[in-house]
Formats: C-alpha cells, sequence, structure tokens
C-alpha cells in the first residue's frame, strides 16, 4: 500500500512556513520546512507554482545545509517517487538551473541513486520505482547548493 506525504496537515497562513520539521509522519526530517504556497492559484513566483499538491510544499531551509535527510522511522521502506521543484533565482541564489540528486541508503550503504536537472521554475515528479530504491531506510535529497522543493513523497511499507 503506498503512502503520500505532502505537508498539507499543517495549517500556515500564505506565504508562512514552520520551523524545522523534526519527526513527521514516521520520518525524521533534517533541515526542512513545510512553506504553504502565498499564491493559490500555483502562479509563478518563488515555490508557487503547480507542485501537483497544495497548499503546501517542503523545502530546504537554506542551500548551504544541503542535504534534506529523510531518515525512517518505521524500519526499511520502498521509495516510489518525489515531486521536486526549481523555485528560480534570487540575490543570494543566482538563476540558472539546478542539478537534483536523491540517494537511497540501506543500513549507512548507498543502494540508489537518481539525478534530473530542472530550469528555473519548473518541475516534476521523479520516479525512484527501481529495485535500487526498494528496501532503503534513509533518502537524502541535495542541488548542488541551491534552494529546492520538494512534495507528495511517495513510498511503500512492503519493501
Amino acid at each position: 500500500m503506498s503512502i503520500t506525504i505532502n505537508f498539507d496537515d499543517f495549517a500556515l497562513s500564505l506565504g508562512g512556513e514552520t520551523g524545522s520539521l523534526g519527526d513527521y509522519q514516521g520520518f525524521s526530517w533534517t533541515k526542512t520546512y513545510v512553506y504553504q504556497l502565498s499564491l493559490a492559484n500555483c502562479s509563478v513566483e518563488k515555490y508557487d507554482y503547480c507542485t501537483g499538491s497544495t497548499p503546501n510544499i517542503g523545502l530546504i531551509g537554506h542551500p548551504d545545509s544541503q542535504p534534506v535527510t529523510v531518515t525512517s522511522l518505521i524500519g526499511d521502506v520502498s521509495f516510489l517517487s518525489v515531486y521536486v521543484t526549481n523555485p528560480g533565482g534570487s540575490a543570494t541564489d543566482p538563476d540558472g538551473p539546478i542539478t537534483v540528486t536523491i540517494q537511497a541508503f540501506d543500513n549507512e550503504t548507498l543502494v540508489g541513486t537518481k539525478t534530473i536537472a530542472l530550469a528555473d521554475y519548473t518541475g516534476t515528479v521523479v520516479s525512484l520505482d527501481n529495485a535500487t530504491f526498494k528496501s532503503a531506510d534513509r533518502l537524502e535529497i541535495s542541488a548542488n547548493g541551491k534552494y529546492f522543493g520538494f512534495d507528495n513523497l511517495i513510498y511503500d511499507l512492503t519493501p
């Protein structure tokens, strides 16, 4: 049975964000915050474009603090997919494409890697349904020192 984490159970004001996420939905999250999109129509403005799930999205706290680490507190899982976004540039994070790297670990051993390039103001579902993302206990997501968002992390309890 697939389970989706979409961060939408946080009650935030428009444009608001949480503090560091900590333990949530059976996982320990590092360097992760939840942000509520400030425009309901998903127009292009930072993270504000359709992510497949509104109103909230997960995000890296600061580009220098990568990677986001998602560690299972419920044992090994099969990571199936995650939606990743490039919110575009700012004064501290210049415009340009980002390369998002997603890695799965099982007992500290790297078992899978997937990399995808994203232009500014774009997002996509990254399928992790190959055998290397099965039976993992940790997922790490980074984007070559740039801001990124993520949503709809889908996993299965049956590795």
